[in-house]
């Protein structure tokens, strides 16, 4: 139960209160809970307290007011290895209060995780009614184990007293204070917690009342994570994310040790996008490959099958490709098209013989002389070497999910051509889940808290003045890591991600593999201004198109030139609207695209006629994520209860010294000197080609299979992004 600390409150006007002298515990969870009033006969929203202590950091919980506004109550929650004796200061940013109570507690057995106390928290509800009773319920994430606490603000009448509360059935007050000016405003602040198995709360008093009030559930400490001394696997079962994914989706995260072991390995040569420099054979065949020296087959690790320079790639390859009629090809051939992968082979394959490859993750712990050392090569333009100097002891820990295909197309609502949905669909698709964490010590989850959180998939689009959250795109511009506070809430993000037991869930969307903190359909802007699609997918961008033909004298001009056709279309049509006024140029600037795009842009890679919708730049389908945890599939940590989900929930497989049945073995902490198949820190060793096959005509590119991007480094410039724009702010 909670051990109190000090209550008070004061009747005068004031814009900041100090509290008595308190003594916190080192690493306890302290709430503070702060009611107050609005002056008279002034109409200002009231301002949200802060407080201040020494040795300890406050960070709003939940903060409600009364229906007419006159009257706010919050909590604050803080945590600290040596908090010193010391009264509380509670301000309100120089805003004059009427009055002021406060009620302040602590509780020493709680989840040790997050920043100042952040995982201790299991959950926050606010409730707002009127008359003499108060009820709601919660549900804790624990119910056997957790404990909750309540505080209720009631809206005392002018000129009189505060009525006594009395706490409903289960718990147990802790404090109440019932200040009030001589014929002037009063309120009643009171605090009562409940120990584990209690759902419901409840007040009751004399005389009708507005009231409001906050329930804050405290979570026990966690279970399950026996400390091994290693701090890759402590860290990584601590963290460990919860992935709800759509109830469409075709493909599951699998082990990528395992889809090295069954791909073949092709040799490319520029341009990369055509077949005739990949051959008719692949270096290695199909299920030949071995990515480790001591077990059977050709390794990868050979200095020929990791080649990788401006002239030279290699890829891997699962499941062969197929025409623009969709009809499987197996091979390279003189009369094969290659055009797009066979997604239908690799999920057949991945439902028979690599079914067992199935719910796995690989993880990467950064240590802080690596991270420093990293951040000193980027040549990104931005100082990320600064960027750490923010933290104490920076570390990144990195959850990485290989995904056998990407599902991107464009245009559902006008785009039935298969140029459209196979746009930017491909084999292989690596995404990531960082933490950066901070602390003092050895790292260890009981030292060390998250700071902040990144996750990778399609970039959302900027708010209403065109600022998108902080990000930052892999070296090909194809997926984007987003970067937002850990369990921090702010005036324009809320508190995420949602956490079960220090686990955080995230909603993966179908196709795409784009995680996101919440669940439902996301509208996004996925690609670079200079990657975008037009034509219903028929052009990748204007980079991919055909250079001008120059013309022979005596000949017709080329329908297709760049500078003599479309384009002098596209900017007549754009310079004379734009003599009309802006609404002119945007008509001008329409009828320019729909008569000259076709001409300066003619297709390429495929065959057919130009889409009869409008050739402009196509809107890109918005990822839709599950609705709800566990619409669809729900991979967890083992044996995790999750709350609401009770069906198709599988444990993630991810461990060391798994072994298979060929006598194969599989660890999914990564280990950059000894697993070839990871690229090395100076990107000059290991596997540095592509995970999927190329495919022909693609040179942006779209369709390709992706490379492993170096993902501490979007998160580290994406946070460096957000620091510098004040979308961050810095710790």
């Amino acid at each position: 139960m909670a051990t109190p600390l000090t209550t008070g409150s004061a009747a005068n006007d004031a814009a900041q209160y100090t509290t008595a002298e308190i003594q916190p515990s080192p690493n306890a969870l302290i709430l503070a809970f702060v009611s107050s009033v609005r002056r008279p006969l002034t109409s200002v929203t009231l301002n949200t307290p802060a407080l201040s202590s020494p040795g300890l950091t406050w960070e709003v919980v939940d903060t409600v007011a009364t229906s007419d506004n006159e009257r706010r109550l919050t909590c604050l929650r803080a945590r600290g290895p040596a908090p010193a004796k010391a009264p509380v200061v509670i301000s309100f940013a120089d805003q004059i209060q009427d009055l002021c109570a406060w009620s302040l507690v602590e509780y020493a057995d709680v989840d040790a995780t997050g920043v100042s106390g952040s995982g201790a928290i299991g959950f926050s509800k606010q409730l707002t009614g009127t008359g003499t009773r108060l009820d709601g319920t919660f549900a804790p994430a624990d119910p056997t184990r957790d404990h909750t606490i309540a505080a209720i603000l009631l809206r005392t009448p002018t000129g009189t007293q505060a009525p006594p509360v009395t706490p409903g059935a289960g718990f147990t007050e802790i404090h109440e204070q019932t200040p009030s000016q001589p014929a002037g405003k009063a309120l009643a602040l009171q605090t009562q917690d409940a120990a584990p198995g209690v759902t419901a709360v409840g007040w009751t008093w004399t005389g009708s009342q507005d009231a409001a009030a906050l329930v804050v559930g405290i979570k026990a400490p966690r279970t399950g994570n026996p400390v091994t001394g290693n701090p890759s696997i402590d860290f990584a079962r601590q963290y460990e994310p919860i992935l709800h994914l759509h109830p469409s989706e075709s493909f599951v995260p699998v082990n990528a040790k395992r889809y090295v072991e069954a791909a073949a390995l092709w040799a490319a040569k520029v341009p990369f996008d055509d077949k005739n420099g990949w051959g008719t054979t692949p270096l290695v065949k199909s299920g030949q490959l071995s990515a480790i020296t001591t077990e059977p087959g050709d390794f990868l690790g050979k200095p020929d099958h990791i080649l990788a320079d401006t002239t030279n790639e290699r890829f891997l390859e699962v499941g062969g490709w197929k025409n623009s009629a969709e009809a499987s090809e197996p091979d390279v051939s003189a009369t094969s098209t290659n055009l797009y992968v066979d997604r239908q082979e690799i999920l057949r394959r991945f439902g028979t013989d690599l079914a067992d490859s199935k719910f796995w993750y690989h993880v990467e712990l950064f240590d802080t002389a690596r991270l420093k050392a990293l951040a000193g090569t980027s040549t990104s333009g931005l100082d990320l070497t600064q960027t750490l100097s923010n933290f104490a002891n920076p570390i990144l820990l990195c959850y990485y999910f290989f995904y056998p295909a990407h599902e991107q197309s464009v245009g559902d609502d006008g785009c039935p051509n298969v140029e459209a949905k196979e746009f930017a669909t491909h084999a292989g698709d690596w995404h990531c889940c960082a933490v950066l964490l901070d602390g003092e010590g050895p790292p260890s989850p009981d030292t060390y808290a998250p700071l902040f959180f990144g996750i990778t998939g399609s970039r959302p689009t900027p708010d209403t003045k065109g600022v998108f959250r902080p990000h930052a795109f892999d070296p090909e511009g194809r997926i984007a890591l987003k970067v937002e506070p850990w369990r921090k809430g702010s005036a324009t993000t809320p508190v995420q991600p949602d956490v079960v037991d220090g686990h955080p869930q995230f909603y993966v969307a179908r196709g795409s593999h784009s995680m996101y903190a919440t669940p439902g359909d996301h509208e996004v802007s996925p690609y670079e201004d200079s990657k975008a699609p037009a034509g219903c997918g028929r052009y990748d961008s204007p980079s991919a198109v055909p250079p001008a033909t120059p013309e022979t004298p005596g000949t017709p001009a080329q329908t297709d030139s760049f500078t003599e056709n479309g384009w002098v279309i596209l900017l007549v049509k754009m310079r004379a609207g734009f003599v009309l006024g802006p609404i002119g140029a945007l008509v001008g600037l329409v009828a320019g695209i729909i008569e000259g795009w076709p001409k300066a842009f003619p297709p390429f890679g495929a065959e057919g006629a130009p889409p009869t919708t409008p050739p402009g730049v196509d809107p890109p389908n918005p990822d839709a994520a599950p609705t709800a945890a566990g619409q669809g599939i729900t991979v967890r940590p083992k044996d995790l209860a999750i709350p609401g989900v009770s069906e198709n929930l599988f444990d993630w497989v991810s461990d060391q010294g798994v072994s298979s049945p060929a006598g194969r073995n599989y660890d999914f902490v990564v280990d950059r000197a000894a697993q070839v198949w990871w690229p090395s820190d100076d990107g000059t060793k290991g596997f540095r080609g592509r995970w999927g096959q190329r495919v022909t005509s693609d040179p942006v590119p779209h369709r390709a299979g992706v490379k492993f991007p170096e993902f501490w480094k979007m998160m580290l410039t994406a946070l460096e992004q957000g620091f510098g724009e004040g979308t961050l702010s810095r710790p």
